[in-house]
């Protein structure tokens, strides 16, 4: 379900782990914004709480996970298949290496607007370079422009940090068929 966005991966491991488990998760990580819901694809995350999950808890030592999970995490998010790089990925300063999560759907029902959300750590030889980009967007006409207006967004913050004289990749993603298919369960629009 990291490298490649699977509905069953994720609802197997949602009803494996269960709520109260994923809740214990984010009290002990001080992830207090994030409200699961039981259609875990309409659970609401901020982004101050994804800064968290990836800044102080997948980046650097904690008391939530071991190295070994932080180590292992990081991999499957270095490791996404090319069609689901998109987002923050735009413009990634060469000598970074790119961990990246996204997500998308018309959201709350398939005839809704889109909300498309890129999270990413960038990582460097020297540690003192990480860094992190969260861009959470909603209400766009299909997920092609809200993955446009998040590299455009990402683009500029990666351009500068990485500074000048770097070399960087490129700034837009080439679309895919797959792009405008949500990757969450979208519950069909009640009946009137």
């Amino acid at each position: 379900m990291i490298t490649e966005s699977d509905n069953n991966a994720a609802t197997a491991l949602w009803n494996e782990d269960g709520r109260g488990s994923l809740a214990y998760f984010l009290r002990i990580a001080g992830m207090d914004q994030t409200h699961l819901n039981p259609a875990w694809g309409l659970t609401q995350i901020t982004a101050q709480d994804e800064t968290i999950l990836l800044r102080d808890i997948l980046l650097h030592p904690n008391r939530v996970l071991s190295t070994r999970a932080r180590n292992y995490e990081l991999g499957l998010m270095a490791d996404v298949i090319p069609s689901q790089r998109w987002g923050v990925s735009a413009s990634t300063p060469r000598g970074f290496t790119l961990h990246i999560k996204n997500g998308w759907a018309p959201l709350p029902f398939v005839s809704s607007p889109w909300w498309v959300n890129s999270t990413g750590a960038f990582t460097n030889a020297n540690a003192a370079k990480d860094y992190t980009i969260v861009i959470l967007t909603r209400g766009h006409v299909d997920e092609t422009t809200g993955v446009v207006t998040i590299e455009d967004i990402a683009g500029s913050i990666n351009r500068t940090l990485g500074g000048a004289g770097a070399k960087f990749g490129p700034a837009h993603t080439k679309p895919y068929p797959s792009w405008n298919i949500p990757d969450e369960p979208i519950p069909p629009i009640p009946a009137r």
